[in-house]
């Protein structure tokens, strides 16, 4: 058992934790709870780290007992958790290996539906971005470089899981992503207030990519020049939603008409 927060394999997790930029060099990121070690691809998982007050179920047990783990005190769990009420169970996970040319890849039938991220900042809006762009049957989700890492742990906890099924890219150059959407033949849609199309009147049965921007300051009037702007009608004394509100209602309406077409 590990009992000393001195050690250097503890003080690595520690810094995954907190370090952005030490995670995506160490090409890994830190879950932590019964619900996503059980969702984890037994394949990505790399270190199991295990409270020694943890009292697993026996679904829990099974799984364990097919991976490598390494008991630690209840003291040093807490010292390694990024959350004020430790779970227990702690893995460091090998990032899944997706790449901006893996969007060009995708065939167009059946259409693929993108869900395009510039310039998100709050790491629980991603990541409910991302388990909503997942149950409404999404392609990917694209993060622009100004964006928070993905693999934040308040991030990973709000996806609930979606960040071991969902694909998502990271691109450096944004203009170029738009533009060789635009060359494949994708619709490209602009969240706004200021759309003057509401979201309901358009059509989202062919390729289609919806962008949607930063919570405080919206999309850049450069991207939203260059695209088709689609608002969300509000009644009220309301002038915006939360962005991740947002995302579920346009891809979720996606998604229902192209239930509707088939």
């Amino acid at each position: 058992m590990i009992e000393s927060p001195a050690n250097p394999r503890i003080k690595r997790v520690v810094k995954l934790q907190t370090k952005a930029k030490f995670r995506a060099e160490e090409g890994v990121y830190v879950i932590e709870g019964a619900k996503l070690f059980m969702e984890a691809p037994a394949a990505l998982v790399r270190e199991v780290y295990v409270s020694a007050d943890f009292s697993p179920h026996v679904n829990v047990l099974e799984k364990l007992s097919t991976l490598p783990h390494e008991r630690v005190s209840a003291d040093v769990f807490a010292r390694m958790s990024d959350t004020q009420s430790p779970q227990g169970i702690l893995c460091v996970m090998a990032r899944a290996t997706y790449d901006i040319s893996d969007i060009y890849k995708l065939p167009s039938t059946p259409p693929a539906l993108l869900l395009l991220c510039e310039g998100i900042n709050d790491p629980g809006n991603m990541g409910t971005i991302i388990r909503s762009a997942e149950a409404a049957g999404a392609s990917a989700v694209i993060v622009s470089a100004g964006s928070v890492d993905i693999h934040n742990p308040k991030s990973i906890r709000a996806t609930m899981g979606s960040i071991f099924r969902m694909p998502c890219v990271h691109a450096a150059d944004w203009t170029a992503l738009i533009q060789n959407l635009k060359n494949k033949g994708f619709k490209l849609y602009a969240a706004s207030p200021e759309g003057n199309l509401p979201y309901d009147e358009a059509d989202f049965c062919d390729q289609t990519a919806f962008i949607i921007g930063s919570e405080s300051h919206g999309l850049p009037d450069a991207t939203k020049t260059a695209l088709t702007n689609i608002s969300i009608p509000m009644l009220g004394a309301v002038e915006s939603l939360n962005v991740a509100t947002a995302a579920a209602i346009l891809l979720h309406e996606a998604a229902r008409q192209r239930r509707s077409q088939e």
